[in-house]
């Protein structure tokens, strides 16, 4: 019997990196096709989204956008943090392989960024961020030929906006030799910032959502989710309904701007000629696990919009459920654009799923890993999640397992692992296995700027 066990733990080991790692799908190099614009909003939590379904109007314009792309409803983050995930998004490997745990940590010098491809290839490969968080001291920028920093801890949506109208009328600021799209493809690279704590929403639209009644404490500051979090404080139902109010009309605030961007890709040619993908590096918890912000892996923090706006809005309006990632996204990009995708990554091209969204042709994961844990937390988390059931495992401490079906749970407001021991037991096994060898700290020295930063934001205390 334990031998069946163990064989039953290996196959699933072999489905999880064989799901990470394969031979290259064959390309199929889409017509008009010449530049890669990749739009990723942080903390733009999935579940929060008109496309997703949510009920209320907080995202006509992405939902509209959703439409004339291929979406892929079930996309997930390998860590709810900023610099792990735009790590994973960048180089294509999963937190646990590249090893940058935390925000305000220096990518390993000799990991390599699927960006230097795109710049090998011919591509000019620009980026513009939005906060410090991703700065080009922790070495994010690796492969982009000209990367705007913020040089603040955050800038507003409009000023992203206004730096990428500036390069696309007049590139040659940028070094770009001639007008985009005419003497070199380009690979561009856009960060909002927008609908990360502080909440602080347009007045006008969050009449929309916000009761003009709450007299509590809420007012969108990240100083005061700190406190709930650590059980410092307490808030009741409209106290947190009040952070819901704040965070919907976050994201509505920001969606307005979001119009200004595609307008300005309309005007410069770029909507005809390329392939943009819209994405979040993590979601955004509420008040769910008694948490406000982000850095556990729960569903709220880890499931994101992921879609894919080829030219002429091929296929348009189709939704593929298989389970993605967001080390999926880079890969992807470059199997479009005919670049070599090196065999050693985590991420996979999801490019056959574009050709057959059911599936069939197989070679896709079964399960995701999340890691959970906030820098100086000293809290060392994992979930497994194979779409109906996820697992929260502590492996540092001797916590027990929780178990919840997302399927008919989405909240994970019930533990079930008491009825599924047999289930518990397997992915709990899957977890120990593919982690006995991780030795990381998350003990971490900052400089005094890089704390400041951390703190402002929420990350530290």
């Amino acid at each position: 019997m334990l031998f069946l066990r163990s064989a039953t733990i290996m196959a699933l080991i072999f489905v999880f990196l064989s799901g990470c790692a394969g031979d290259n799908p064959p390309r199929d190099y889409r017509e008009g096709v010449e530049n890669v614009i990749l739009i990723v909003v942080d903390t733009l939590a999935a579940q929060n989204l008109g496309f997703m379904g949510y009920e209320r109007n907080t995202s006509p314009v992405i939902d509209g956008f959703s439409q004339r792309s291929i979406v892929f409803e079930r996309a997930y983050t390998p860590k709810a943090l900023t610099l792990p995930a735009f790590t994973s998004l960048f180089s294509g490997q999963h937190v646990m392989n590249h090893n940058v745990q935390g925000n305000g940590r220096a990518l390993p010098e000799n990991l390599h960024l699927l960006t230097r491809d795109f710049s090998d290839s011919g591509f000019f490969t620009i980026g513009f961020a939005a906060s410090r968080v991703i700065d080009p001291r922790y070495g994010i920028d690796k492969g982009f030929e000209h990367y705007f920093p913020s040089g603040k801890y955050e800038i507003p949506a409009e000023t992203v906006i206004e730096e990428v109208r500036n390069f696309l009328e007049n590139p040659a600021s940028a070094g770009n030799p001639g007008f985009v799209g005419e003497t070199r493809p380009l690979f561009m690279f856009i960060h909002f910032f927008d609908t990360h704590t502080d909440y602080k929403p347009d007045s006008e639209i969050a009449l929309e959502f916000v009761n003009p009644d709450y007299k509590g404490p809420v007012d969108g500051r990240v100083k005061l989710f700190e406190k709930f979090n650590n059980y410092e404080i307490e808030l009741n139902s409209d106290d947190l309904r009040h952070v819901r109010d704040l965070y919907d009309a976050e994201i509505r605030t920001f969606d307005t701007k979001l119009e200004d961007l595609f307008y300005i890709f309309e005007q410069s040619g770029l909507m005809d000629n390329s392939l943009i993908v819209l994405t979040a590096d993590h979601g955004e918890n509420l008040g769910e696990h008694h948490y406000i912000t982000h850095g556990h892996p729960y569903e709220p923090g880890l499931h994101i919009p992921l879609m894919f706006r080829f030219p002429d809005d091929y296929g348009a309006g189709t939704e593929i459920d298989k389970l993605v990632e967001l080390t999926d996204v880079v890969p992807t990009l470059m199997d479009i654009a005919g670049i070599d995708i090196p065999s050693e990554l985590d991420g996979q091209s999801l490019l056959p799923l574009i050709e057959d969204p059911s599936g069939d042709s197989g070679g896709f994961r079964d399960i995701l890993i999340a890691c959970g844990g906030i820098n100086n937390s000293g809290k060392r988390t994992f979930s497994l999640f194979d779409g109906k059931f996820r697992l929260i495992k502590d492996i540092r401490w001797s916590d027990t397992p929780l178990l919840y079906d997302i399927s008919i749970d989405p909240k994970e407001e019930n533990d079930i692992s008491g009825e599924h021991s047999e289930l518990v037991e397997l992915y709990s096994a899957f977890i120990d296995l593919l982690y006995s060898g991780d030795s990381t700290e998350d003990v971490f020295e900052y400089d005094f700027e890089t704390l400041e930063m951390l703190r402002s934001l929420g990350y530290v205390q």
